[in-house]
């Protein structure tokens, strides 16, 4: 089985932080004792000093949590999405909620992507590395949460990140004055996401009606990684590989169907029914009949 524990929980300890509400149109900004909304600010029972403060971007959960210890003792905030409502939940301390008015967009199915071992997700220092081994999958996961961009961009993941300014938030240009050479964002401001995660996917599968490409545009420094319950119109694929090589994919069918695997990597692979058969060669860029209800496991790809 290929699976991806990691959490992804990117967090910063920086006040006055602005960070987006997975699957709303919502910035908000983020004090010890206060939230803003756009314009509205929102008073929280919060009595200070207030030490180990934390805002934390939950990918898991799809949702925002603030938390610290104030005089009072520890307190969370949760923040997210529902039914059109932005909710804002004090979970421990005094137990107080808001909801504001804003559009959602319903939770669906996740993919996840690894891309080698995520170090501790504190996002100055995330920042600061500047890898993308780490950035890609935060964005990934986190583009799955937000608006459908209404076309595809013809970008790499790296040029539009210049589109995003502290923890995350998108922008419509280069708000920093990084010199960066950025033309007006060419899709609403929270479809920026979503343009990232199809930006990220391109790059390790792309699946063209009956036609599936893995790997089609891996290079330095992402030779190798897992990616887990990718949706295709057939069924889910699970795909790990290393050095530049795939290693193993696993295909879970919903339906019955024939379609064409291809990777510019490879030329045959081995191909059995998930611990069920004896492992025969099969021919990439051939045609690959599937039946609904069965696993396919592949392994031994050779160029």
């Amino acid at each position: 089985m290929i699976k991806i524990r990691e959490k992804i929980t990117p967090f910063t300890h920086e006040i006055g932080s602005t960070v987006w509400v997975p699957y709303t149109d919502c910035f908000v900004r983020v004090y010890p004792a206060k939230l803003f909304v756009g314009d509205r600010g929102i008073d929280l029972p919060v009595k200070g000093p207030v030490k180990k403060f934390t805002v934390l971007l939950n990918l898991e959960q799809g949702r925002v949590e603030v938390f610290g210890e104030g005089r009072d003792g520890f307190f969370q905030l949760n923040i997210f999405g529902e039914n059109n409502r932005l909710v804002i939940r004090m979970v421990r301390g005094e137990k107080k909620e808001w909801t504001l008015p804003c559009e959602t967009i319903l939770p669906f199915p996740k993919e996840k992507l690894l891309l080698g071992s995520l170090k501790k997700l504190e996002w100055e220092k995330v920042a600061s590395r500047f890898d993308l081994r780490e950035w890609y999958p935060i964005l990934f996961l986190m583009g799955q949460m937000g608006p459908k961009a209404p076309h595809p961009l013809d970008a790499a993941p790296a040029h539009l990140l210049g589109y995003l300014s502290s923890f995350l938030k998108a922008e419509t240009g280069d708000v920093q004055f990084q010199g960066l050479d950025l033309r007006p964002l060419p899709v609403p401001l929270f479809s920026l996401y979503h343009a990232f995660f199809q930006s990220i996917r391109n790059r390790f599968i792309v699946a063209d009606g009956k036609k599936i490409e893995l790997l089609p545009k891996v290079v330095s420094p992402f030779d190798r990684g897992r990616m887990v319950g990718v949706h295709t119109d057939f069924g889910t694929l699970d795909m790990q590989w290393s050095g530049y090589k795939l290693k193993t994919c696993i295909f879970r069918c919903t339906q019955n169907a024939e379609i064409v695997l291809v990777s510019k990597l490879h030329k045959t692979c081995g191909v059995r029914l998930y611990l069920k058969q004896k492992r025969r060669l099969f021919v990439l860029d051939r045609p690959f009949e599937l039946k609904a209800g069965s696993i396919y496991l592949l392994d031994k790809f050779e160029s």
